[in-house]
């Protein structure tokens, strides 16, 4: 007999689910790598912000506070001088501008001279203008608190009242400035001549003295210095003779000479400025030695180099100083031109 296929159960066939993987435990070095990263990440956009704060504020223009005064692009060769042999100091003005002294109309007793520089074309009117006064330590004075200079000397300054105030041989200059708004650079390069054109004299008691009879004149100098006689003419303060070399602070008497025959012979001395020394106006001048190809008995190069030259009687003084780079006699020099002096005048 036939076999009888088994008939199919109609109960339906649960399919084979995939069993989920096993859950494999994180490993502490994944941990730490983890952690790492983040830290280094973080490291990386703090330096990122700090450098694009640092170029932010790099690239703002630095503002400066205490400017040096008085410095504008204007021709001053062809100005008139003002020279005031008096008080010591000098400065240049417009060639259509006028001075006047104004000291018997001054509004203080203390007042010892005043000067007022004004353009000619608006004469009286005070719109554009200078005025110098030169006051007595006495007077009570209101310093400014502003600090700047005027062509290099420390000074205070009022905005507000538009004044300058400096200190000079125990006397205050006061120099008041007038000028409106369209001309400020007028006054500001009168500014920039300003000079004091003698020594401010210090009183130093433990200086020693010198006195040259043949020529009669006298001066102090640095207890620490020593004196040579380099010759009957020459007096050498500090450092060598010329015969041994570029003498450093010495004073040279050249007997029966004119200023034109000495410049003659020095052409190399030009653009002096004047100063006042022993109450005669003197020609000072100041180089700086140049560098040579060939070394040449000389000044060293780079020695800053000073002369004062003036007429006395018959004669030409010559009082020089040479300071080389690493030297500081600038101070004690100023001290021996501020005594030197002709016992007989």
């Amino acid at each position: 007999m036939p076999e009888v296929p088994t008939p199919k159960s109609n109960t339906p066939t649960t399919p084979d689910i995939p069993k989920t993987p096993p859950t494999v435990p994180l490993h502490k070095d994944s941990f730490f790598r983890r952690h790492l990263l983040a830290e280094l990440l973080a490291t990386l956009l703090f330096a990122a912000t700090v450098g694009v704060v640092f170029y932010i504020f790099s690239s703002v223009p630095v503002v400066n506070l205490n400017p040096v005064q008085h410095k504008p692009a204007i021709d001053t060769s062809t100005w008139k001088i003002y020279a005031n042999a008096q008080y010591g100091y000098q400065l240049k003005y417009p060639s259509d501008w006028h001075e006047f002294d104004s000291t018997q109309g001054a509004s203080y007793a203390d007042d010892e001279q005043n000067i007022v520089m004004e353009d000619d074309m608006r004469a009286g009117e005070a719109e554009i203008g200078l005025q110098i006064s030169v006051l007595k330590s006495s007077y009570p004075l209101t310093i400014p608190s502003t600090d700047t200079n005027i062509n290099g000397y420390p000074a205070k300054y009022d905005a507000s009242l538009n004044y300058y105030v400096l200190q000079h041989n125990n006397r205050y200059v006061q120099i008041k400035e007038y000028s409106d708004n369209n001309k400020p650079s007028v006054t500001d390069a009168i500014l920039s001549t300003f000079k004091f054109t003698d020594r401010i004299t210090s009183v130093n008691s433990s200086w020693k003295k010198y006195q040259n009879i043949k020529y009669n004149y006298s001066f102090e100098y640095p207890t620490k210095w020593d004196l040579v006689p380099c010759d009957e003419d020459t007096v050498l303060i500090f450092g060598r003779c010329a015969s041994e070399g570029t003498p450093t602070v010495s004073v040279n008497v050249i007997p029966n000479w004119s200023l034109d025959t000495f410049y003659n012979q020095h052409p190399d001395l030009t653009d002096p400025h004047s100063i006042t020394i022993a109450g005669i106006q003197a020609d000072e001048f100041e180089s700086v030695a140049p560098p040579m190809d060939v070394p040449e008995p000389g000044p060293t190069p780079g020695t800053k180099l000073t002369a004062i030259v003036f007429q006395h009687g018959p004669d030409v003084i010559d009082i020089g100083l040479a300071q080389e780079p690493d030297a500081n006699l600038t101070s004690d020099f100023n001290h021996i031109i501020s005594t030197f002096k002709f016992l007989s005048d």
